[in-house]
């Protein structure tokens, strides 16, 4: 696949249509037709309101991590027109570029971006009062709570894209990009479990990981497990609760830096007010398996997502 040509690479974007998609944006169209998760977050968005454009109110460009507030105020996100530089370079060079070899043109995050979205929409209605006391917590804990939704969406998706073509496109569209071993690991779970219940455990180890642990004990570990799988007639044996251990774990793989200093920014954007381990120092398992605010608001992202 590294010797497409980018000719190819635009006769695929330009022979994908879909009414929800933006010819803009590269692969875009395909990852709608090919990838289900990509497909149903984009419906989710556009369903709640939210619209999507090219003028850079938030100073996205600039910092997008601080585009947030603005986005969901506005109920606009925002995008990069990176296909009409790749058809000028093709139109004026014809058949002579391969598409790793030429610069990388800007990436778009709508998937990220659109489970923010969703994320905020849903959290409005989720009350922590039952789950921690401090007002400060909350605040902490909801933030954490949709960007683990964010991350969840975006790891799994990747488990959706078997074709070198989506994997191309998925790409150049998304902040995480496993390699072909991890995504190994997210089919046999899928195959253990299925869809929802991986989506569960996977938002359960983001939650984990934005709260800034960097591991879970093996009993917590476990309950999350029988917390997320929905028919509760599956048993897993040790084989298949390793399989799922390594899924779990790739979330401490996150630079410890970024999670730390972006959870932090957030927080003071936010303008919550505390210390960053304080506010985070949660009994997290207990919480999640407890509490019926969490459940609900798993229980309304997967109407959404599947």
């Amino acid at each position: 696949m590294n010797n497409i040509m980018l000719m190819d690479v635009l006769d695929l974007h330009d022979h994908c249509e879909a009414d929800a998609a933006i010819p803009e944006i590269l692969g875009d169209a395909f990852l709608f037709q090919n990838n289900f998760l990509y497909r149903n977050i984009r419906k989710a968005v556009l369903g709640l309101g939210f619209t999507f454009t090219q003028d850079d109110f938030c100073n996205y460009s600039v910092m997008p991590f601080a585009s947030l507030p603005q986005i969901l105020a506005q109920k606009k996100i925002p995008y990069f027109d990176n296909v009409s530089i790749l058809k000028k370079l093709e139109s004026e060079n014809p058949q002579q570029f391969n598409y790793y070899g030429i610069p990388p043109v800007r990436r778009n995050y709508l998937l990220h971006e659109s489970c923010h979205c969703l994320a905020e929409t849903l959290l409005k209605k989720v009350n922590l009062n039952s789950v921690v006391k401090d007002p400060e917590q909350q605040k902490a804990l909801k933030l954490v709570m949709g960007e683990s939704l964010a991350n969840t969406a975006e790891a799994l998706a990747h488990a959706l894209n078997p074709s070198d073509e989506q994997k191309l496109f998925y790409e150049i569209n998304s902040y995480l990009v496993f390699d072909p071993k991890e995504n190994q690991e997210l089919m046999k779970a899928v195959k253990l479990i299925g869809y929802p219940s991986l989506f569960r455990l996977m938002y359960c180890s983001y939650l984990y990981s934005n709260c800034l642990f960097d591991s879970i004990k093996d009993k917590d570990f476990k309950k999350l497990v029988e917390f997320s799988i929905t028919d509760k007639k599956l048993k897993i044996n040790p084989a298949g609760l390793k399989v799922l251990r390594k899924v779990f774990n790739r979330s401490f793989q996150l630079n410890e830096d970024f999670r730390f200093g972006t959870t932090n920014f957030y927080f003071t954007l936010a303008g919550v007010q505390g210390d960053l381990f304080e506010l985070l120092d949660l009994k997290l398992c207990e919480i999640i398996c407890s509490s019926a605010s969490i459940h609900a608001f798993l229980d309304s992202s997967e109407k959404y997502i599947f």
